[in-house]
């Protein structure tokens, strides 16, 4: 705009925005103003503050700067009231406010034409409408489905405005980078939310995308299923988590995200039964310690049949110690278990108690 063109002796302006935030607030403080009395400090502090603020928006001879000194001159007479001073005073503070009303307008132009277009390459994330990003286990997709159906619906949201990797029509785009992606998306997505189960707890890549949202000191709801709040260690044990087979706080979960994205949620009826939906399957999934019970160590009596059957030479010198964990530390003279992966098998090593030999052997554990 023609307003702001300025010589080089008026460089020192404001930037554009920073004069449309403290206008609007002084556009909001005038509606306080009215009913101060004429001459009041109140009154000479926000017109002076307004003067301020315009000069250092506007170069000097613009026509703003010229139509609010016009708005502030005021005539009055001796004999007038303090009423009718106050009176005079308001009509006079309706003009200024006008002449602020319309230098927003004009820097908001000037905004809008610096600003340049943003070419379909460089659009982040939030850009291309995405609002949330959940991260979970590919082993919990059931639940990360019903938790998607849950906020589509309480929220107004579309497929295109949820990621979530392992569920039909919230995928990643076919031949993406997946590592470089998801790095973009959970701290380009407006609210992360941590499906905090066993399974997820054991992922490297959940706990990568949770740790890198946490770092960023970006919003990141932990919801926990199968799980209690005091088994979480590290930056999750700092944040408060709301649990998902608890009605009351799924609910406080959609208003605590309608928040930070500025939606207004769907009535309740709407999206009730999806709410009872995710407390539904957050009560099937197994806790750690009924997890670690599905995958079991083998029975005293299968061990020595597995061993005896290998050779026979080696069970005289053989001690077995039980013990309620699926994992067994190596310790000279006992027999060690090591879980691979998710299969049910288990590398048993027995120790003579001389140290001099070893027998190696796969032995499934009959679960």
């Amino acid at each position: 705009m023609s307003a702001r063109k300025a010589p080089p002796s008026d460089a020192g302006l404001m930037p554009p925005k920073k004069v449309i935030e403290i206008l609007r607030k002084l556009i909001s403080e005038a509606d306080r103003l009215p009913g101060e009395p004429f001459g009041s400090p109140r009154r000479e502090q926000w017109e002076s503050t307004a003067q301020g603020v315009l000069e250092r928006g506007f170069a000097v001879g613009s026509s703003i700067l010229d139509r609010f000194g016009a708005a502030r001159a005021i005539a009055f007479n001796s004999s007038d009231s303090d009423e009718e001073l106050r009176r005079v005073a308001n009509g006079t503070l309706s003009s200024m406010t006008a002449v602020l009303q319309s230098a927003v307008e004009q820097l908001g132009w000037e905004v809008e034409q610096e600003e340049p277009m943003t070419s379909t390459k460089e659009l982040s994330a939030t850009s291309l409408g995405l609002q949330i990003f959940i991260s979970h286990s590919s082993k919990d997709r059931v639940l990360a489905g019903a938790l998607t159906d849950l906020l589509k619906s309480a929220l107004g949201l579309v497929s295109t405005q949820i990621r979530c990797s392992s569920v039909d029509g919230h995928r990643l785009p076919v031949g993406v980078n997946t590592e470089s992606k998801l790095r973009e998306e959970v701290n380009g997505a407006r609210v992360v939310v941590g499906l905090v189960t066993p399974s997820s707890l054991v992922s490297s890549f959940v706990m990568f995308e949770l740790g890198a949202r946490w770092g960023a000191g970006l919003f990141l709801a932990p919801l926990l299923a199968g799980v209690q709040a005091n088994e979480l260690s590290g930056p999750l044990s700092l944040l408060n988590a709301l649990s998902a087979d608890n009605e009351a706080q799924v609910h406080q979960l959609l208003g605590d995200i309608a928040e930070p994205l500025g939606l207004p949620l769907q009535k309740t009826e709407s999206y009730v039964r999806h709410v009872a939906q995710v407390k539904q399957l957050a009560e099937a999934t197994p806790n750690g310690s009924t997890a670690h019970s599905e995958v079991r160590p083998p029975r005293i009596a299968d061990t020595r049949l597995s061993l005896l059957k290998q050779n026979n030479s080696f069970w005289p010198a053989l001690k077995i110690r039980a013990a309620p964990s699926c994992v067994y530390r190596p310790c000279r003279g006992w027999w060690s278990a090591r879980t691979t992966g998710v299969s049910a098998k288990a590398i048993i090593r027995v120790h003579r108690p001389d140290g001099r030999r070893r027998l190696r052997s796969w032995l499934h554990w009959g679960c």
